[in-house]
């Protein structure tokens, strides 16, 4: 069974979404009971050595998760925070339920859960709690985009991104993978999920950003413009539009498509091919960062705040608002 198939077949037979939050409140509460009786136990009400406010913490809290824990479309709203058995109490706002989360005094660890009062509680069995994986910080963040060239979410991802590319292009690394199956040594063995169409241009895509990196997205958005309405389907009218977009940049279109349809654009597939089994990704649009798949809302500015959430020191474009007035997109193919 070719990789595409089987990953369609996981894909319809896969559960409805559930809210990633939800849960993870519930898996967590036990581990948050032994982390509060161990506080209690010891006596601690004191201050870490490197305190960070309650307020403070508790903006950059609810700031991580609405970056990694919410619904797309949905966000939690930060009401207030104060110090209780030793730890920050952050309340929050999240589809009309007041929920309270918890993070350590230094706010390096995010607790999860339901507030419950551990006096009136039969011990639990001691073990390790389980904490919320900290952001990966690195001095320039690594970005990988994963779409398909005719997928609308990904698409719309694309359009998404691009205003943050022109505000931190030259701070963090950004890159577009493609989502493809490559089963030979030619262009007619590769699968994707919009047909043939659509794997060439991810490999004439791919070539672009090989040969002309610094027209790559001026010739991705005009494709997308001007090409993508026509549809995977109609091979002829898009292979006349993509030349038409090329030449109009002073873009080689032979030469683009001597590397996309040969050995060179097989192994620039592979290329993305081997990242996307990497990362586990199997949906177009996928953001990693810093080989950290993003699942926050689709916007410019939260694209933005996470990448920025990445560095390790923030540049002052982070500081800077993007706005659109494109609804995000919840889908993916």
């Amino acid at each position: 069974m070719k990789k595409d198939d089987k990953r369609a077949k996981e894909k319809e037979s896969s559960p409805p979404k559930i809210n990633l939050w939800m849960v993870t409140t519930a898996v967590l509460g036990i581990a948050f009971l032994i982390v509060l009786a161990m506080f209690l136990q010891s006596g601690s009400s004191s201050t870490p050595s490197a305190t960070v406010s309650a307020d403070t913490c508790g903006g950059w809290m609810i700031a991580y998760i609405n970056e990694n824990f919410v619904e797309p479309g949905s966000q939690a709203t930060f009401n207030s925070a104060a110090v209780r058995n030793g730890m920050y109490e952050i309340n929050t706002t999240y589809l009309g339920n007041t929920v309270s989360v918890y993070a350590t005094q230094d706010c390096s660890l995010l607790f999860l859960t339901y507030p419950v009062d551990v006096q009136n509680t039969t011990p639990v069995p001691t073990t390790s709690p389980t904490l919320v994986p900290t952001t990966v910080k690195t001095a320039v963040p690594l970005v990988d985009l994963y779409v398909m060239s005719f997928c609308p979410y990904g698409v719309q991802a694309e359009g998404t991104l691009k205003p943050v590319i022109d505000l931190l292009g030259t701070k963090a690394n950004f890159t577009v993978r493609y989502i493809a199956s490559v089963n030979g040594n030619d262009i007619n063995s590769v699968s994707s999920l919009h047909g043939l169409n659509e794997a060439k241009e991810d490999s004439r895509q791919l070539c672009i950003m090989e040969k002309y990196p610094e027209k790559y997205w001026n010739y991705m958005m005009q494709f997308n413009t001007r090409c993508y309405p026509l549809g995977a389907s109609n091979g002829t009218t898009i292979d006349t539009c993509w030349k038409e977009v090329a030449n109009g940049l002073d873009i080689n279109a032979s030469m683009i498509e001597t590397c996309a349809y040969g050995s060179e654009g097989i192994a620039l597939l592979r290329a993305s091919e081997t990242k996307m089994d990497q990362y586990g990704v199997t949906g177009s649009p996928t953001l990693i960062i810093n080989g950290q798949k993003y699942t926050g809302t689709r916007s410019a500015d939260a694209f933005k705040n996470a990448i920025c959430n990445a560095f390790e020191t923030m540049p002052a474009e982070c500081s800077m608002n993007l706005t659109s007035n494109v609804t995000p997109a919840t889908g993916s193919c």
